[in-house]
């Protein structure tokens, strides 16, 4: 297999684990320093952790079994990639990027056109956070933007 072939596969490997985390409700890092296997059918995506995963990861995980074990459904990974590849692109950067975020959340406020999203400051970040610097909201604390909501 080719050099660039070999590159692109693990760039997808990683927007998938990365999709996944941000699915489990934790960020990307922390996902990376679990040990985790995958099986997956038409409908659902089932991830069993080892014995060796930290446990203050774990217990983060949404779902999570007392057995390590996660079910996933495959529209919830679907829909969550939809709308992450929505809010990249209004704040005019690539889906992958917003996926490596590791520490943001959405605020709803009530409004039914627009939500907001607060980026934490993060040193490994910092590149990213100067891309969507025009769409800061300054009366807001934080790396916080306005972006419209998508359903």
């Amino acid at each position: 297999m080719g050099v660039l072939k070999n590159e692109m596969m693990e760039n997808e490997e990683i927007k998938r684990d990365a999709l996944l985390a941000k699915v489990l409700g934790i960020s990307y890092g922390q996902l990376v320093q679990t040990d985790w296997d995958f099986e997956e059918d038409e409908v659902n995506l089932d991830v069993q952790f080892s014995k060796n995963s930290p446990t203050e990861i774990l217990r983060q995980i949404k779902g999570i079994s007392s057995r390590r074990r996660v079910s996933i459904g495959l529209n919830a990974l679907e829909n969550t990639a939809y709308l992450y590849k929505e809010y990249a692109q209004q704040l005019g950067i690539l889906y992958n990027e917003i996926l490596m975020f590791d520490t943001w959340e959405i605020d709803i406020e009530n409004d039914d056109e627009f939500i907001f999203i607060q980026f934490e400051e993060d040193t490994e970040n910092y590149e990213l956070l100067s891309k969507i610097k025009p769409f800061i909201d300054q009366s807001k604390p934080n790396y916080t933007v306005k972006v419209r909501r998508v359903d």
